[in-house]
């Protein structure tokens, strides 16, 4: 099980709505369970005739968004009609190291070729540009197999010395964790490190 968050711009919400429920589909007939549906989120707000809402009632979102982006695996935005509320979100789930798939159809930078996300430099960041659905699909397809596979991985014994484990134990009970949470941190931070200086390589090479 792979927990998504999916979610997209609400600019013209009515005229891209069906676009985004295929997304949607698409990412459950790939494993995923859905952390956040903006379709039905926001489904949910115009049915009830909530058009207007106050400032406490956005915040109300937000902090529903956090919990839910905090509790998934990847976190998946579809940014064509690009939007500040689309990149915050997915700079805090880059910021807590939580992969992000970024969505754009090719062509929407208009003045320049690319854009100013193709120069960030985050391992945990995928950029997939598509020209149509096909393109589009594949992204999500080849996004998913990869985290899913993790989030599927079987379980491993390993085996620590005394002092190995006491020292693991010490730093569990100061930081209110867990050993087996530990050592996935470790893995994940030299996975991160792996992925940057590749992303650096790539660069240098260009």
């Amino acid at each position: 099980m792979l927990k998504v968050f999916f979610t997209g711009s609400l600019k013209e919400y009515r005229k891209r709505r069906t676009f985004y429920v295929d997304i949607i589909n698409f990412i459950k007939q790939q494993g995923g369970v859905l952390t956040w549906d903006v379709v039905q989120t926001t489904d949910n707000r115009l049915r009830k005739g909530q058009t207007r809402l106050s400032v406490p009632e956005w915040r109300l979102i937000y902090s529903q968004m956090y919990e839910a982006m905090m509790d998934s695996d990847v976190c998946i935005f579809e940014n064509t009609t690009s939007a500040f509320s689309t990149g915050y979100l997915a700079g805090i789930a880059l910021s807590k190291r939580i992969p992000v798939l970024l969505l754009m159809k090719e062509g929407s930078h208009h003045t320049f070729r690319t854009s100013f996300t193709h120069g960030i430099l985050d391992p945990y960041l995928v950029i997939g540009e598509y020209r149509n659905q096909l393109e589009l699909y594949e992204h999500i397809k080849n996004f998913i197999q990869i985290y899913l596979s993790e989030a599927n991985s079987k379980e491993i014994h390993i085996k620590l010395t005394p002092l190995e484990k006491s020292f693991l134990e010490k730093i569990a009970r100061n930081t209110n964790s867990t050993r087996t949470a530990l050592i996935r941190k470790l893995i994940k931070d030299l996975m991160f490190s792996l992925r940057l200086k590749d992303k650096q390589d790539t660069v240098q090479k260009q």
